[in-house]
């Protein structure tokens, strides 16, 4: 940092002033001070390269002005402003630099003209669109007088971000995360690495979001996650509990599993060209069910996804004796678009000895399922597990899959919905999980028993007369 600001950021945002990258993205908890530090970033540069133009936003001009824009006059300090244009929109430093202030959007949906500039910051980077960033980036090239280009004054060109961490499938964790560009600089700030926050208000956090592990990753610790949009389908997944004894808190539904390469691998698969999802999971030898790994494509046809998916298991799971696919039964019907279907797709990478499975079924007979794995253990051990490092997976039991809201917004509907993301991560466990129970008696509180190994079923029912109802 410039010596002549008088700022002292907080450790982790410190790590976020040092980096050299030209993308740079603070995401950070409630209360760790991401946007301070975020405008304090732009003020270090502002000093360092007299004249040099930044422009400072949101997504709407109304909360730029009413939150970012009040920090930065709190923040900066008054010997450094020399003066200010309409109502503080653009602030004239000392030295020729400017700040300026706005949104993308008004609140009414009208969009609103972006300068060019040489650095842009955005506070709360999740609420715009990947549009709007490659809009915002598309600005971001400078704007020079003729004197300065004769001069030969050449200003960096970067972008400074601070949020509240997104979902998964957020265009921001493809950007700072899957596509590990060395250009992008991503930093995580949690509400207790700022020691000035009061205790009470940390404790009410805790309270709050310490429902919901997902939450609590998000909003207290900074971290990646799903939010809650809903009512949880799944109810008491937890990655951790605390044993009455001790006081520990031990690993529960959450777990560092290994493979059995002995038993098979199940392989679920979820169709569509946005988010294509496989889950890989296994029974043990108590038949508890675990989901080892799950994997999400991005806009990827099936074939390019299937080619991908088979060369990891073969390098990851080269020592398993088998391998069985599992499917929705629509990836079996004709459609106009392809000779193919997707079954035959997949039969044509796997191999037909690896024939997709694939049955019609109920939603919630599979949730139901799944849920009674949930609650059940099985010699101390939950019934159903999931890989501590299959964060997909675990996201979704949490948080991610919810009911859909009634059209009223209250309440929910039977159904679970369809976001496109959380979705197929669960129909590609609930596949694989259909195929190994049945109903053992209706009058018995629907209880589930465990299938003999199943056979290639199509459209028939496969265990013999089920309740009324089961099918769609």
């Amino acid at each position: 940092m410039s010596e002549v600001l008088s700022y002292v950021p907080l450790p982790k945002n410190r790590e976020f002033h040092l980096s050299k990258a030209d993308f740079k993205l603070l995401n950070g908890a409630y209360g760790c001070g991401k946007t301070t530090a975020m405008l304090w970033g732009i003020i270090d540069v502002s000093m360092k390269y007299p004249g040099i133009k930044s422009y400072v936003c949101r997504k709407f001009n109304e909360d730029v002005i009413s939150t970012t824009r009040k920090i930065f006059y709190r923040e900066c300090p008054a010997d450094l402003i020399d003066f200010t244009e309409g109502g503080g929109k653009v602030c004239y430093l000392v030295n020729g630099s400017s700040i300026e202030f706005g949104g993308l959007y008004t609140r009414q949906k009208q969009r609103l003209k972006i300068p060019v500039t040489s650095v842009i910051g955005v506070d709360e980077l999740a609420e715009i669109d990947e549009e709007d960033f490659t809009d915002l980036i598309g600005r971001r090239r400078g704007d020079f007088t003729a004197k300065e280009h004769e001069e030969g004054i050449k200003y960096p060109l970067l972008f400074m971000a601070a949020s509240n961490p997104p979902n998964y499938d957020h265009w921001m964790y493809k950007k700072w995360v899957t596509e590990k560009n060395s250009n992008y600089a991503l930093f995580e700030a949690s509400m207790y690495d700022n020691p000035y926050l009061s205790p009470d208000y940390v404790k009410t956090c805790e309270q709050e979001y310490g429902k919901y592990e997902s939450l609590f990753r998000r909003y207290v610790l900074g971290r990646w996650g799903a939010s809650l949009y809903g009512t949880p389908v799944y109810k008491g997944f937890k990655r951790e509990i605390t044993d009455e004894e001790t006081g520990l808190r031990v690993g529960f539904h959450v777990r560092n599993l290994k493979y059995i390469p002995d038993k098979p691998l199940l392989v679920g698969i979820d169709f569509g060209f946005v988010r294509p999802c496989a889950s890989i999971c296994q029974f043990d030898a108590r038949d508890r069910f675990m989901v080892l790994e799950t994997i999400i494509g991005d806009r990827i046809k099936l074939r390019p996804f299937a080619e991908e998916l088979l060369k990891h298991i073969n390098e990851t799971y080269k020592d398993a004796k088998k391998l069985e696919l599992y499917c929705d039964i629509e990836g079996s019907y004709n459609t106009a678009n392809s000779d193919m279907t997707e079954t035959q797709i997949l039969e044509s990478v796997f191999g037909k000895e690896r024939t997709p499975r694939y049955m019609k079924t109920n939603v919630l007979h599979g949730v139901d399922l799944l849920q009674q794995r949930i609650d059940k253990n099985v010699d101390g051990l939950p019934a159903l597990m999931v890989h501590k490092e299959n964060m997909l997976a675990i996201e979704m039991f949490e948080t991610g899959y919810v009911y859909e809201k009634d059209a009223k917004g209250k309440g929910h509907k039977e159904e679970p919905a369809k976001d496109g993301f959380w979705d197929n991560v669960a129909d590609s466990i609930r596949y694989i999980i259909n195929f190994f129970y049945k109903v053992k008696d209706a009058d018995e509180d629907r209880d589930r028993v465990r299938c003999p190994e199943p056979s290639f079923i199509t459209n028939e029912r496969p265990y013999g007369i089920l309740p009324e109802g089961y099918f769609r």
